[in-house]
């Protein structure tokens, strides 16, 4: 596992995957088919190269229990997958050796025990939690990909053979790329419109006529002189540029005072402002007339992407992220409770912290071991526990027969928690410690328990040092004594680790530990 194809002749056509080709998506396409598997190296090869860094966090480095690897295989392993467990692969460079059979026999033995700790119901590999966590980012990148590739195709009408989601995303790929073209297209006009404007009413004549000032440096002309230099009579320059002078009598241009001639540029500047005004006008007029047509491009835009987006989000559940539930799952085998006679440690156990925190916390759960014979001896054989991953209310009833599933409060809350259950399966027990996540957690945990509890069971929750008060009978319609609350204050010596471990955190040592 996971199972390499190396060919299939398909039976039927499959529009739209809905499953890892891994998880059971060759059954969708071959379901009768039978399956023929070359198990030695020898008939066929294959190596799928990956980066070192890929799945790191999952290595142990330790020994694991049979129902240490069983409770976790539920979140990734399906039918389709533990029907191949009866293949064997033989991996191998030379000639396979003669005890080789033992060895196989006793894998075989390892593997069926195993199996007998792990949940005869599996998610199914179409829609499988794992499936739907990843489909998001999948389709996202793929539907990027698809449009930075199609261009401007995507805004003629989707083929009908395309999947329902492919549809939404091509109608609402294609109106984006159509606004914003549009868009584009209207501020370049607006632009353009605005630009021809200005040197239609403006034009450079009446700009060149105010440049055609005297050349006179009036700051350099002393006071006394200024009044004489203003009514001194000059010659005016020539429409074509050309100038007369006084002096050979030439009346090609008029004398006059500089005084005179000032009305000149005043009537011009009068002019401009006259033109300037005509010009603000118009723009307005334009702006508005550009903005309206902008605020409709706009509005239709609008009017069209919200539905499409809204059905696009729902498919991808985009405005939902989704939670891969923490579940761990596994079912006694009822083997004489081999694992209460072996004494075998929980993975919390072999780290030192967490023993210690065990051992102090002993006489804080003492009621909940109480409360757990108190269900064994009526029974109760499917226990559920709810609380962040290393808290100890995981371990206390591993001890019992019957199957045991643990969870985060998160993961419970998962629209994709009941995936791995059979709808038909029930809860005798559920434990919860809400000391994290406070005493509102647990009107939200009785909730979410209530579809996959019996009718007989019974919910215990812990809170250490609460706040406030709350009765059994304030959560939605259960029996008031199927909730019982556990309220306590942790013993002196939580405190003393607590504050050991923070102290040697910001000490440094945890990392040298590391």
């Amino acid at each position: 596992m996971p199972v390499a194809v190396v060919g299939l002749w398909p039976e039927r056509h499959v529009q739209e995957p809905k499953a890892f080709w891994d998880y059971g998506l060759i059954r969708e396409f071959c379901p009768d088919s039978h399956i023929e598997v070359l198990g030695d190296s020898d008939d066929f090869m294959m190596i799928e190269l990956r980066n070192k860094e890929v799945a790191q966090e999952a290595k142990v480095f330790h020994p694991m229990e049979p129902f240490e690897i069983a409770q976790l295989m539920v979140t990734w392993v399906t039918n389709y997958q533990r029907n191949f467990t009866c293949y064997p692969l033989i991996l191998h460079s030379g000639d396979i050796p003669p005890d080789a059979a033992a060895a196989d026999n006793e894998l075989k033995s390892r593997v069926d025990e195993i199996l007998s700790y792990c949940p005869e119901f599996l998610p199914s590999s179409i829609g499988h939690p794992q499936w739907a966590y990843h489909l998001t980012r999948f389709m996202t990148s793929r539907h990027e990909f698809l449009s930075r590739r199609l261009g401007g195709l995507t805004e003629g009408e989707p083929s009908e053979s395309l999947s329902e989601l492919d549809k939404i995303w091509w109608r609402l790929d294609g109106l984006r790329k159509r606004y914003h073209r549009e868009r584009a297209a209207l501020e370049r006009a607006a632009s353009d419109a605005i630009d021809d404007l200005k040197q239609q009413i403006l034009g450079f004549k009446a700009t060149d006529q105010l440049k055609a000032t005297s050349k006179i440096d009036w700051l350099s002309i002393e006071v006394d002189h200024r009044a004489e230099t203003i009514f001194q009579p000059i010659m005016l320059p020539k429409s074509d540029g050309s100038s007369n002078d006084p002096m050979t009598g030439n009346d090609l241009g008029r004398p006059m005072t500089l005084a005179d001639h000032a009305n000149t540029f005043i009537t011009a500047a009068k002019e401009r402002i006259e033109a300037e005004e005509k010009r603000s006008e118009l723009l307005k007029s334009l702006e508005t007339h550009f903005g309206s047509l902008q605020a409709e491009l706009e509005e239709n835009y609008e009017v069209r992407r919200r539905p499409l987006e809204i059905e696009y989000g729902r498919y991808l559940q985009l405005d939902n992220p989704i939670l891969l539930p923490d579940v761990k799952f596994f079912r006694d085998p009822g083997l004489e409770n081999l694992r209460k006679n072996n004494g075998s440690p929980t993975p919390g156990d072999r780290d030192l912290r967490t023993h210690l925190q065990r051992r102090l916390e002993l006489r804080a759960l003492r009621d909940v071991k109480r409360i757990l014979a108190d269900a064994d001896l009526r029974g109760a054989t499917n226990i559920l526990t709810v609380g962040s991953p290393y808290q100890l209310i995981h371990g206390v009833a591993v001890h019992l027969p019957g199957a045991h599933a643990s969870v985060s409060l998160s993961g419970l809350l998962s629209p994709h928690f009941h995936k791995y259950f059979d709808p038909a399966f029930r809860f005798d027990f559920c434990l919860c410690d809400i000391t994290a996540d406070g005493l509102p957690s647990l009107q939200k945990i009785v909730d979410a328990v209530r579809p996959f509890l019996d009718a007989g069971g019974t919910i215990v929750a812990i809170h250490r040092m609460p706040e406030g008060k709350v009765r059994s009978g304030d959560f939605n319609s259960l029996p008031v004594k199927s909730v019982r609350i556990l309220l306590a204050r942790p013993p002196i010596g939580i405190h003393l680790l607590r504050a050991l471990i923070i102290s040697a955190r910001s000490l440094g040592l945890m990392r040298v530990k590391k």
